[in-house]
């Protein structure tokens, strides 16, 4: 490898990290947002999860766009949305629109999941055995807030009315 192409290589590499650090603080800071703009623990617990839904939705699709658009452009088309995304979410002043940008922000991390998978593919044998399950551990993170709200909700529903 080239010193060009390892250049290039590693600017790819921060570019994808860069993304993946701002979607992780994303969903550690946008329910806290959510909740100080009045959200309520259901919308809170949607709001953590709803990207990664969207991002299971495009999974396959993005592949195709990476054979169109290519990886590199790709990447920077992501990282400039997320951006974007990333000022909307910050000037929200009300938690709908918070719902738009996650999903929003959720489509751009697939994408740059796809571009890292098929980059580490191409200069790593076998990273499929390493992706997947991380992949695969941080969509069932993603859901835990999900399943405890539902189950308080649940809890709260079954309780005999203390005030009556």
């Amino acid at each position: 490898m080239s010193v060009l192409e390892s250049r290039r290589a590693l600017t790819l590499y921060v570019a994808a990290g860069a993304a993946f650090a701002a979607i992780a603080a994303r969903g550690l800071l946008v329910p806290l947002y959510a909740h100080d703009l009045g959200a309520s623990r259901f919308e809170v617990g949607a709001l953590f999860s709803v990207s990664t839904f969207a991002a299971a939705l495009l999974s396959l699709p993005s592949g195709l766009l990476i054979d169109r658009i290519g990886a590199r452009s790709l990447l920077w088309t992501s990282l400039i949305l997320s951006a974007g995304s990333q000022l909307a979410t910050a000037t929200s002043t009300t938690v709908f629109p918070l719902f738009v940008w996650q999903v929003v922000g959720g489509l751009l991390w697939c994408v740059g999941v796809t571009v890292a998978g098929y980059v580490l593919g191409q200069r790593i044998p076998n990273i499929d055995t390493y992706l997947l399950p991380i992949v695969a551990v941080i969509v069932a993170l993603s859901l835990i807030p999900v399943a405890l709200e539902v189950l308080r909700a649940r809890r709260r529903s079954s309780e005999p009315d203390s005030a009556g």
